[in-house]
């Protein structure tokens, strides 16, 4: 995820979409923090890790111009994930909660999460082959040391 966000800031900035997920300046706290300080208090299922990345690709996919990058990716991370424990979890936090997860305040994380609907066009179905792909190329793609099945399975 690193390796994508240092090439995407690389990109021109002309014709880029901007929206309530771009902060005016990068945050201080790194991406892998960031996502473990969400891990560690979203008590998400596993599945909905996997979910947050699916959603984010079908962000990108219905929205070209919308170029993920180090002022929005944090942002991303936290409301798909958010999302992704509505939709799929039969327990989860309420936005509120969420917020102060992520360092942001509850009018924040409630533009978040509707302009997130609004640019998947309220689609947070995830077909079961997809989700098998994307569970496949991620197991693939760490060590055994990053225990990913482990986190699949929580």
């Amino acid at each position: 995820l690193e390796e994508i966000i240092s090439q995407t800031d690389q990109m021109p900035q002309a014709n880029r979409l901007i929206t309530h997920f771009h902060a005016s300046r990068q945050p201080a706290i790194s991406i892998e923090d960031y996502l473990l300080r969400v891990v560690k208090y979203s008590g998400c299922s596993g599945e909905c890790y996997l979910m947050a990345l699916i959603y984010i690709d079908k962000l990108s996919e219905k929205n070209p111009q919308f170029i993920i990058s180090s002022l929005n990716i944090h942002r991303l991370l936290l409301t798909s994930i958010m999302l992704a424990a509505k939709f799929h979890d039969d327990h989860y936090y309420n936005n509120e909660y969420y917020a102060k997860v992520g360092g942001i305040t509850l009018r924040e994380i409630n533009a978040l999460e509707a302009q997130f609907l609004h640019l998947v066009h309220w689609d947070l179905c995830i077909e079961a082959d997809r989700f098998m792909r994307y569970k496949g190329e991620l197991l693939a793609n760490i060590s055994p040391e990053e225990n990913g099945e482990e986190l699949m399975e929580q």
